[in-house]
C-alpha cells in the first residue's frame, strides 16, 4: 500500500509504503503525527459509514469523516489538501479536503480497524473513561444532556484495553506475551473490574495500583493488554508515537523488538520516533522483512514539511538526530 498526501496541515508532500512496518523520523511539528493521525481517521471513518449504512441505508462518508478528523484533531479541519491510499494499484481511500469541507471516497477497505498509541499515561484515565461510558450510556437511555469533551483517539484506546476482540491470536502472540512479561517482571489484570500490575518478587505475587508503576511498565503493559484483547492483528493498522519518550533506552529495544514480532505476523506497523535507539533497534530486528520496512525523514523548510525516503541510507537520520549533540560538544 501506498499513502500520498499533498498540502494535509503543514505536509508539502509525502509518499509513504504503508505495507509492513513504517518508520517516520523528524524534528518535533514535522508532520509525523499528522499521517497517523489522518490514516487512522479516512479507517475509522470508513468503517463507522458502513455501519451507518446498514441501519439506516444511507451514504454520508464525507460527513462521518468530517465527524472524525474534528474529533481526532481537536476541531481543527484541514483548509485544503487531498489524501490517497493506494492498494492493488487503486485508491482504496481518497480525501480531498477545501475550504472546510470534504470530499470522501472508498473502493474497498484494506483495514477492518486503525489504533493510535500516544502515551501510557491512557491507563491514567481509565476511571473517567469509565465514567464517560456511564454517562454515555443514561444519555442514550434517558436523553440526559451529556456533554462531556474528551479525546476521541485516547478513547478509542480505553475502549480497546477494555473489550475483547472475537479476532484471531497472532501466532507468534504467546511468545511475545512471554516476552513482555520477562522485561516488567510481571503482567496486567483484572481485579475488582480495574486493571493492576501483577509483580513477581521473591517469588511471590504483589499487587500494585497502576498509578504507582513506571511509564515504561504501563507502555509495554499497553502492548500486552492488546494483545491479549485480540485487538492486534494482520487486519489492524497499529500507528505508535514517540514511544521512545517514556522507555529507559534498553527497554526501547524491547519495545522495538515486540513491534516487529507484530508485523512479521502481518500486521501493519506505523512509528513516529526521534530516537537513535528506537531507529537502530527497529533496523536490526526488522531484517528479516526488510523488504516490507521503509524509513522516512522528515524535512522542513518555510513551516512545511516533506518526507523523504531513506531507507538505504539511515545515516540521514542519525546525522539528524545527534546534531544537536555536536553543536553542544563544539560550542564548549
Amino acid at each position: 500500500m501506498n499513502l500520498e498526501m499533498i498540502n494535509v496541515g503543514i505536509i508539502k508532500k509525502a509518499n509513504i509504503h504503508i505495507d509492513g512496518l513504517t518508520v517516520i523520523a523528524g524534528e518535533n511539528d514535522s508532520g509525523k503525527s499528522t499521517v497517523g493521525k489522518v490514516l487512522y481517521s479516512l479507517i475509522k471513518a470508513d468503517n463507522m459509514a458502513k455501519r451507518k449504512e446498514q441501519r439506516h441505508s444511507s451514504d454520508k462518508r464525507d460527513y462521518t469523516l468530517k465527524q472524525v478528523l474534528s474529533l481526532v484533531f481537536d476541531q481543527t479541519l484541514f483548509p485544503r489538501g487531498t489524501v490517497q491510499l493506494w492498494s492493488d494499484n487503486k485508491p482504496a481511500y481518497e480525501a480531498r479536503f477545501s475550504k472546510g469541507s470534504s470530499i470522501f471516497n472508498t473502493t474497498h477497505s484494506p483495514f477492518a480497524d486503525a489504533t493510535i498509541i500516544e502515551s501510557p499515561l491512557i491507563w491514567n484515565m481509565t476511571d473517567f473513561f469509565s465514567t464517560v461510558e456511564k454517562l454515555r450510556t443514561e444519555d442514550e437511555m434517558f436523553g440526559i444532556g451529556f456533554d462531556i469533551k474528551y479525546p476521541y483517539v485516547s478513547w478509542d484506546l480505553y475502549k480497546k484495553l477494555s473489550v475483547e476482540r472475537n479476532y484471531g491470536a497472532l501466532q507468534n502472540g504467546p511468545d511475545v506475551l512471554n516476552q513482555i512479561y520477562s522485561t516488567i517482571n510481571g503482567k496486567f489484570e483484572k481485579s475488582g473490574g480495574k486493571y493492576v500490575f501483577i509483580k513477581q518478587e521473591n517469588g511471590k505475587k504483589i499487587s500494585v495500583p497502576i498509578f504507582n508503576t513506571a511509564s515504561g511498565i504501563r507502555s509495554l503493559g499497553i502492548l500486552q493488554i492488546l494483545l491479549e484483547n485480540c485487538q492486534i492483528h494482520s487486519r489492524t493498522l497499529l500507528i505508535v508515537d514517540e514511544p521512545e519518550v517514556h522507555l529507559h533506552p534498553m527497554w526501547e529495544v524491547i519495545y522495538a523488538q515486540v513491534l516487529c514480532e507484530f508485523v512479521k505476523s502481518g500486521v501493519s506497523v506505523v512509528v513516529n520516533t526521534h530516537s537513535i535507539y528506537m531507529v537502530q533497534a527497529l533496523k536490526k530486528y526488522s531484517a528479516s522483512f526488510a523488504d516490507r520496512t521503509h524509513f522516512y525523514l522528515t524535512e522542513k523548510e518555510n513551516e512545511r514539511s516533506t518526507f523523504i525516503d531513506v531507507s538505504h541510507n539511515l545515516n540521514q537520520i542519525f546525522k539528524k538526530f545527534n546534531d544537536p549533540l555536536q553543536r553542544l560538544i563544539w560550542e564548549e
